[in-house]
């Protein structure tokens, strides 16, 4: 089976504790669940900004109607 410990080495300097192997949660939340979240951040600030810049475009609108 081919895991994250291929891919980084869990060597550890002589008089340190052994480095324990990452379980399938802590790989699946490192390579998938952080970035996912990042990337739910970034679009709910990039898409919240231009809700609200639509919301104050409407509301200068209606302000220079009356």
């Amino acid at each position: 089976m081919f895991g994250l410990s291929h891919l980084l080495p869990l060597e550890t300097l002589p008089g340190w504790p052994a480095a324990p192997n990452p379980t399938g949660l802590e790989t699946f939340i490192l390579l998938l669940g952080i970035p996912f979240a990042v990337g739910a951040v970034m679009t709910a600030w990039l898409v919240g900004r231009a809700w609200f810049a639509q919301g104050r475009a409407e509301t200068s609108a209606e302000l220079v109607k009356k």
